[in-house]
């Protein structure tokens, strides 16, 4: 099933953990992302974690508004060889986990919560903050 920002809104507002959605860039290395060996498909780690540096504006009532910007933990989940891709420098809709006083964003090849941004996405997720999601 495709996976869009509704799905990333529906599955945050359901968890038990506290999530920050914002619009923005990642700063990082790419060449930290996992890379698959295609002659040795198994040794693909299953979740790599990369340092990163999110800057942005998070989301409120009046939309993505309030400047925001910090370390992030970006969580890169691959499934056999299919890893998720996050671009550094790509204007993302990213729904950033609070966990132990840290930032994580995690994502994976079938959905996550990195996401592209475009302006429907930003209408669709000022109204779910309101109480009248789409």
């Amino acid at each position: 099933m495709p996976w869009d920002h509704l799905d990333a809104w529906a599955q945050a507002s359901e968890s038990e953990r506290l999530y920050i959605v914002t619009r923005g860039t990642l700063a990082f290395d790419e060449r930290d992302l996992p890379q698959v060996d295609w002659e040795d498909q198994a040794a693909t780690p299953p979740l790599t974690r990369v340092e990163a540096y999110f800057s942005g504006h998070q989301l409120a009532r009046t939309g993505f508004q309030r400047p925001f910007e910090g370390d992030v933990t970006l969580e890169v989940a691959c499934y056999g060889p299919w890893c998720a891709r996050v671009p550094a420098g790509a204007e993302i809709i990213a729904f950033l986990e609070m966990r132990d006083g840290a930032l994580v964003l995690e994502t994976n090849p079938c959905g996550g919560f990195a996401l592209p941004a475009s302006p429907k996405a930003e209408r669709d997720l000022q109204r779910c903050m309101q109480g009248t999601c789409p």
